[in-house]
């Protein structure tokens, strides 16, 4: 029996969980990702495992491929994305990523937001003295600062003096011009007391 018909066995008789344990013990995994990039399409489960195998083996490749791919359901695309970004090292790389993909009007905004908001749960990055900064500066439209609620997710990690250099940019004077509403404020309040 191969693996592919091993695998299908699976999807019929066991569960996700054992299809999950199978994959992940073959040797050779080249036959079943090819499996699952043909059937991925046509079946969310595969989608997942596709997404798993992508992820556990470090193909970035993959993960890129699903999340731009808009044939895909948006939820799946976002979690390729996720994992795309936990898998990169160069915040150069991330950085062209983000700003390609969040002005991309093909994308949708929920997809931008799981981008965004996946960004502090990446070391190289949260290392960085100016990562958060950067990515402020080249994706938030400085006459709409709101618009997709990137700040919230972005400036609480920039250091005080670049979050008071981006607010003066936004024409924001003081704390109390930023609605009480909004995720900004409260994210604000929670993670940079200082401001």
């Amino acid at each position: 029996m191969t693996s592919i018909d091993q695998y299908e066995s699976l999807k019929s008789n066991g569960t996700w969980q054992d299809r999950l344990t199978y994959v992940v013990s073959l040797s050779d995994k080249n036959e079943i990702e090819n499996h699952l990039k043909r059937s991925a399409s046509t079946s969310y489960d595969d989608l997942q495992m596709l997404i798993f195998l992508s992820w556990l083996t470090n193909n970035d490749r993959n993960l890129l491929e699903i999340f731009k791919s808009p044939s895909f359901p948006t939820r799946q695309r976002a979690i390729a994305c996720q994992r795309w970004l936990l898998l990169q090292k160069d915040e150069k790389q991330i950085l062209d990523f983000l700003v390609t993909f969040t002005n991309d009007k093909t994308i949708p905004r929920y997809l931008k937001q799981k981008m965004v908001k996946k960004l502090c749960h990446i070391d190289v990055l949260r290392k960085s003295s100016s990562f958060f900064y950067d990515t402020a500066c080249h994706v938030i439209d400085s006459k709409n600062y709101s618009r997709y609620n990137f700040a919230a997710y972005l400036l609480p990690f920039c250091k005080t003096d670049q979050i008071i250099d981006l607010l003066s940019r936004w024409s924001i004077k003081g704390f109390e011009q930023i609605d009480r509403s909004t995720t900004l404020r409260s994210r604000l309040v929670d993670l940079q007391p200082s401001i």
